[in-house]
Protein backbone atom coordinates (compact mmCIF):
# COMPACT_ATOMS: atom_id res chain seq x y z
CA UNK A 1 0.00 0.00 0.00
CA UNK A 2 1.45 3.71 -1.03
CA UNK A 3 1.54 6.19 1.37
CA UNK A 4 0.57 9.85 0.14
CA UNK A 5 1.86 12.84 2.28
CA UNK A 6 0.80 16.31 1.41
CA UNK A 7 -0.93 19.78 2.02
CA UNK A 8 -4.58 19.57 1.95
CA UNK A 9 -6.81 22.19 -0.58
CA UNK A 10 -10.13 22.76 1.36
CA UNK A 11 -11.70 22.94 -1.08
CA UNK A 12 -10.26 19.39 -3.34
CA UNK A 13 -9.84 17.75 -0.38
CA UNK A 14 -12.77 17.46 1.03
CA UNK A 15 -13.14 13.97 1.48
CA UNK A 16 -9.37 13.94 3.54
CA UNK A 17 -10.69 16.57 5.71
CA UNK A 18 -13.66 14.45 6.32
CA UNK A 19 -11.40 11.24 7.58
CA UNK A 20 -9.24 13.21 9.61
CA UNK A 21 -12.16 15.00 11.98
CA UNK A 22 -13.80 11.73 12.18
CA UNK A 23 -10.13 10.17 13.04
CA UNK A 24 -9.27 12.95 15.81
CA UNK A 25 -12.34 12.77 17.52
CA UNK A 26 -11.10 9.12 18.08
CA UNK A 27 -8.09 9.84 19.50
CA UNK A 28 -8.50 13.72 20.89
CA UNK A 29 -12.12 13.28 21.98
CA UNK A 30 -13.26 16.94 22.73
CA UNK A 31 -10.12 18.62 22.18
CA UNK A 32 -10.25 17.50 18.30
CA UNK A 33 -10.26 20.52 15.62
CA UNK A 34 -13.95 19.23 15.15
CA UNK A 35 -15.97 18.68 11.69
CA UNK A 36 -16.88 22.49 12.16
CA UNK A 37 -13.21 23.26 12.22
CA UNK A 38 -11.23 21.12 9.94
CA UNK A 39 -12.27 22.86 6.59
CA UNK A 40 -10.93 26.27 8.06
CA UNK A 41 -8.16 25.27 9.24
CA UNK A 42 -7.18 24.17 5.60
CA UNK A 43 -8.15 27.18 4.27
CA UNK A 44 -6.69 29.69 6.66
CA UNK A 45 -3.94 27.76 8.26
CA UNK A 46 -2.83 24.35 6.79
CA UNK A 47 -3.63 20.83 7.12
CA UNK A 48 -1.10 18.42 6.24
CA UNK A 49 -0.97 15.01 6.16
CA UNK A 50 -0.11 10.85 5.62
CA UNK A 51 -2.14 8.51 4.26
CA UNK A 52 -2.80 5.78 2.57
CA UNK A 53 -6.24 3.55 1.03
CA UNK A 54 -7.17 2.75 4.57
CA UNK A 55 -5.75 5.25 7.45
CA UNK A 56 -5.26 8.09 8.16
CA UNK A 57 -1.44 7.77 9.40
CA UNK A 58 -0.25 10.91 10.41
CA UNK A 59 -1.70 14.62 10.76
CA UNK A 60 0.01 18.05 11.47
CA UNK A 61 -2.58 21.09 11.62
CA UNK A 62 -0.81 25.05 11.82
CA UNK A 63 -2.04 28.12 12.29
CA UNK A 64 -0.52 31.43 11.55
CA UNK A 65 -0.07 34.70 13.59
CA UNK A 66 0.05 38.01 12.02
CA UNK A 67 3.43 38.50 13.39
CA UNK A 68 5.04 35.00 11.46
CA UNK A 69 4.94 32.92 13.94
CA UNK A 70 2.88 29.56 12.93
CA UNK A 71 1.51 27.37 15.72
CA UNK A 72 0.96 23.45 15.61
CA UNK A 73 -2.40 23.43 16.90
CA UNK A 74 -2.18 19.36 16.14
CA UNK A 75 0.47 16.49 15.65
CA UNK A 76 -1.09 12.65 15.78
CA UNK A 77 -0.43 9.60 14.38
CA UNK A 78 -2.55 6.82 14.37
CA UNK A 79 -1.72 4.57 16.59
CA UNK A 80 -0.87 1.71 14.39
CA UNK A 81 1.81 3.57 12.97
CA UNK A 82 3.22 5.14 15.75
CA UNK A 83 7.06 4.85 16.31
CA UNK A 84 7.60 4.27 12.54
CA UNK A 85 8.77 7.62 11.98
CA UNK A 86 5.66 8.96 10.41
CA UNK A 87 5.89 12.30 12.45
CA UNK A 88 9.14 12.55 11.53
CA UNK A 89 8.48 12.36 8.14
CA UNK A 90 5.56 14.69 8.14
CA UNK A 91 7.22 17.60 10.40
CA UNK A 92 9.84 17.59 7.92
CA UNK A 93 7.77 17.73 4.59
CA UNK A 94 5.99 20.97 6.83
CA UNK A 95 9.37 22.61 7.81
CA UNK A 96 10.31 22.40 4.28
CA UNK A 97 6.86 24.14 2.98
CA UNK A 98 7.95 26.86 5.35
CA UNK A 99 10.43 27.78 3.85
CA UNK A 100 8.54 29.27 1.04
CA UNK A 101 6.91 31.21 4.21
CA UNK A 102 8.27 33.85 6.18
CA UNK A 103 7.65 32.21 9.21
CA UNK A 104 10.28 33.40 12.31
CA UNK A 105 9.02 30.68 14.98
CA UNK A 106 7.03 27.69 15.57
CA UNK A 107 5.23 27.41 18.83
CA UNK A 108 3.26 24.38 19.77
CA UNK A 109 1.79 23.16 23.09
CA UNK A 110 2.32 19.53 24.64
CA UNK A 111 1.32 17.72 28.38
CA UNK A 112 4.57 17.58 30.08
CA UNK A 113 3.42 13.85 30.48
CA UNK A 114 3.96 13.27 26.76
CA UNK A 115 7.39 12.00 26.40
CA UNK A 116 7.63 10.75 23.14
CA UNK A 117 6.52 13.80 21.72
CA UNK A 118 8.79 15.86 23.78
CA UNK A 119 11.73 14.04 22.42
CA UNK A 120 9.97 14.23 18.98
CA UNK A 121 9.90 17.92 18.85
CA UNK A 122 13.52 18.41 20.84
CA UNK A 123 14.90 16.04 18.00
CA UNK A 124 13.86 19.20 15.52
CA UNK A 125 15.17 21.76 17.43
CA UNK A 126 11.78 22.95 19.40
CA UNK A 127 12.80 23.96 22.97
CA UNK A 128 10.96 24.33 26.31
CA UNK A 129 9.98 27.84 26.66
CA UNK A 130 7.68 27.73 29.55
CA UNK A 131 5.16 25.61 31.43
CA UNK A 132 1.62 26.64 31.14
CA UNK A 133 -0.52 25.83 33.97
CA UNK A 134 -3.87 24.44 32.76
CA UNK A 135 -3.77 25.90 29.74
CA UNK A 136 -7.10 24.45 28.45
CA UNK A 137 -9.11 24.29 31.65
CA UNK A 138 -8.50 20.37 32.15
CA UNK A 139 -6.15 20.99 35.22
CA UNK A 140 -3.26 19.64 32.92
CA UNK A 141 0.27 21.54 32.88
CA UNK A 142 1.63 21.61 29.35
CA UNK A 143 4.93 23.25 28.07
CA UNK A 144 5.06 25.94 25.55
CA UNK A 145 7.98 24.86 22.97
CA UNK A 146 9.23 27.13 20.57
CA UNK A 147 11.53 26.71 17.21
CA UNK A 148 13.23 29.71 16.31
CA UNK A 149 13.54 29.44 12.27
Amino acid sequence: MTNIIKKLDAKKDRDLLEKIYKYEEDIFKSAAVGQYNIVPFAKYGNCYVIYNEADIISVVEVIYSLNNIAYFYGVSTNLKYRHLGFATKLINFVLEDFKNKNIKSIELTVSKDNENAIKLYKKFGFKIFETLDNEYFDNENRYLMVKNI
